[in-house]
């Protein structure tokens, strides 16, 4: 799977918090805003796939951990910047296992055991209008009826 696949399963709704990192703060000094926002739409793709991807019926709860860490990685090289990619590759191999492992954890507190658990809840909380949450539904059922 590719990451501009997995993009479009995003809802608008989705929130994420940038490349986390404890030196994300000097991403505004040492990156040009054309790489930073390369690195942004990575993030939020690599974000996606460690939370709401991994509930069954989303279309991406197949993919491991390292698929998720190589589908960021490739989306930073595609769009030119292989030393980066190279580099945020590395941080995520050794220190993303917690992140992950504590998605799964939050996520069943707030009793989203599906994607769709997940989309509904985004619908009655007012952060997702009914015709994205349709277009979002019927995308993913057309995901399955091709498998």
């Amino acid at each position: 799977m590719k990451w501009y696949e997995v993009e479009r399963l995003i809802p608008p709704c989705f929130r994420d918090n940038g490349p986390s990192s404890p030196f994300g703060f000097l991403y505004g000094f040492i990156y040009t805003p054309k790489r930073r926002a390369a690195i942004y739409r990575a993030a939020k793709v690599h974000d996606f796939l460690y939370w709401q991807g991994r509930l069954s019926g989303s279309g991406t709860e197949h993919l491991t951990r390292s698929e998720a860490d190589f589908i960021y990685g490739d989306s930073i090289r595609v769009a030119g910047y292989p030393v980066i990619a190279k580099l945020h590759a590395g941080v995520l191999r050794r220190f993303g296992g917690r992140a992950y492992d504590k998605a799964m954890r939050r996520m069943r507190a707030l009793c989203d055991y599906t994607y769709g658990d997940y989309l509904s809840r985004k619908l009655h909380e007012g952060n997702l209008s009914t015709s994205e949450f349709r277009r979002l539904t019927d995308e993913i059922t057309a995901r399955f009826s091709r498998l």
